[in-house]
């Protein structure tokens, strides 16, 4: 069985509900569609769960990370989250920020 989830928008504790959901049904593969980041308070934490998945596609507010322009249809809201969220996916042990950068750098897009 595979499981499919997408949009967390650094919620954690949407996140594990799902995880803990996915665990009690017995998945064997999780994918992510993307939208790891943006909104919420927990950006780092999720990031980190969901680099487990089998596999995760890159979101707009994944890529919006690394590329300013792709804010412009954003609401204030959005961009200042990306804004935020930049700052603390950079933070903490050297070894640590530049891989979380690197994931999320490295997703593909869903391809149309």
């Amino acid at each position: 069985m595979i499981a499919i989830i997408s949009d967390v928008h650094s919620n954690l504790a949407a996140l594990e509900a799902v995880l803990e959901d996915i665990r009690a049904r017995h998945v064997e593969r999780v994918i992510c569609l993307g939208d790891t980041v943006g909104y919420g308070p927990q950006p780092v934490e999720c990031l980190e769960r969901i680099r487990q998945f089998d596999a995760v596609l890159l979101g707009n507010h994944d890529e919006a990370i690394f590329h300013s322009h792709k804010t412009e249809e954003f609401n204030v809201r959005a961009e200042l989250a990306v804004e935020w969220t930049r700052k603390q996916l950079s933070q903490g042990p050297e070894q640590e920020s530049p891989g979380r950068l690197d994931f999320l750098r490295n997703l593909e897009p869903l391809k149309e």
